[in-house]
């Protein structure tokens, strides 16, 4: 197998309350083989608002296997040794979590929504990256049918990126981030309608406000000349960062485009950029890398402050 793709549904709000599982393997860039079942959840209660977008109600699971059962049946999938995919699967891999109880596994997953960044337009939920590289999606949330589309989007960029495999794309597309299954921090509860915050976690720098305090700048120095974007929080005060920068003769941009050289990756904050981690400048970012339009590199703070210090990339 090269990877394995999962989805979970829930009857409610609760991570602990799966209802049905999903399972697509893929091996060759096929899938090549499928799993599906319901699941009893231990108080067996569905909310109106989870049945209205699944269909499953109570009386659907009554027959069904609780988790405790089911797992030994599906345990095999997560310890075959290859990564777990899930569309934003930071809630299916929470869904998991919390419904094992003295079972202790691990594995490596990816998230096929960063898959999916750079090279699908507009929102990446699963419905529209099935519709944008021509996938049909007739059940969805069905947890069979979107493990099998999960699937498909992933097979589809591999084959757009001239992958053989998953492990050939990840070493390629580092902004893919493998996360162990083991350190996740899961929540109990969940909401549908719950919305990213939209505030501004950085002091508004304005990159024309930093000048440099040196007119003798070094132009043998490597950040000489070129073109910086920062995304996400540094260990020092951004404003400090840029000044840095500026003083050495880098040229600070708000934006990422083709001209731009380094974009300088912080820690993000998942109230801002969602559960995958990933900025709307990285995604950017990636997008013009994968193209070819830019050579553009993406550095975390150590690398740049490494090139502020006079340090070339290959030293």
């Amino acid at each position: 197998m090269d990877f394995i793709a999962v989805d979970f549904e829930t009857a409610t709000e609760r991570y602990d309350s799966a209802c049905s599982v999903g399972i697509a393997a893929v091996a060759h860039l096929e899938v090549v083989e499928t799993f599906y079942s319901l699941i009893k959840p231990p108080d067996s209660v569905f909310t109106r608002t989870t049945t209205l977008v699944h269909g499953i109600r109570a009386q659907d699971v009554v027959n069904a296997p609780s988790f405790d059962e089911l797992f030994p049946v599906i345990a095999k999938y997560f310890q075959m040794g290859v990564p777990i995919a899930a569309h934003n699967a930071v809630f299916d891999m929470s869904v998991l979590k919390n419904a094992l109880k003295s079972e202790v596994i691990d594995f490596d997953y990816f998230d096929s929504i960063t898959v999916a960044r750079g090279y699908i337009g507009g929102s990446k939920s699963l419905k529209n990256c099935a519709g944008a590289l021509s996938i049909p999606l007739d059940n969805h949330h069905n947890a069979a049918a979107d493990a099998v589309t999960c699937a498909k989007v992933v097979i589809e960029i591999l084959k757009m990126a001239g992958c053989a495999g998953i492990g050939e794309y990840l070493a390629q597309n580092k902004h893919v981030r493998l996360n162990r299954f083991s350190e996740l921090c899961a929540d109990k509860t969940y909401h549908f309608a719950q919305r990213k915050p939209r505030y501004q976690r950085f002091p508004n720098v304005r990159p024309a406000d930093i000048v440099p305090q040196t007119d003798d700048a070094d132009e043998s120095h490597p950040l000489f000349g070129k073109s910086i974007v920062f995304t996400g929080e540094l260990s020092v005060d951004r404003a400090i960062a840029m000044q840095n920068a500026v003083n050495v003769g880098a040229v600070i941009k708000s934006t990422v485009s083709k001209n731009t050289d380094y974009l300088v990756v912080g820690k993000q904050d998942i109230k801002l950029v969602g559960n995958t981690g990933i900025s709307t400048k990285e995604e950017k970012a990636y997008k013009l890398i994968n193209s070819g339009l830019s050579t553009l590199c993406v550095i975390r703070e150590n690398e740049f402050l490494s090139l502020i210090a006079g340090k070339k990339d290959d030293e």
